[in-house]
């Protein structure tokens, strides 16, 4: 309980310093404001340095299965194979032909004359 109490100080706190810094959007420059935007997803303009810093946005755990780091190759690959946009697409055609078999072999049985 008390872990819980602290993430959501931490996450609260976070909003709270956000919209202190919108609130104060007369005094940014044109280039903040426009870091903003592309953080949000309003604009769509990305870099490499930005994927790379926003790839792990929201996710707080250090090591997956307490062996992978944030900076492993295959935790980095795996994660961008999950992020992207067909792999839904990707696993639900896989279930859907693995459906298809299956109703295939339970009932396309040839059967024998003897068995009849």
């Amino acid at each position: 309980m008390g872990a819980d109490v602290s993430f959501s100080n931490r996450v609260h706190k976070k909003e709270k310093v956000k919209e202190e810094f919108i609130d104060n959007i007369d005094d940014l420059t044109e280039q903040e404001i426009r870091e903003i935007f592309i953080d949000e997803g309003i604009t769509k303009k990305k870099g490499p340095e930005r994927e790379a810093r926003l790839l792990f946005q929201g996710i707080s755990c250090e090591k997956s299965m307490y062996i992978f780091s944030k900076q492993n190759k295959l935790r980095l690959i795996l994660f961008k194979v999950y992020k992207h946009k067909m792999f839904d697409h990707i696993v639900m055609a896989l279930i859907a032909i693995s459906s298809l078999k299956l109703a295939t072999d339970s009932y396309l049985v040839n059967y024998s004359d003897d068995t009849i």
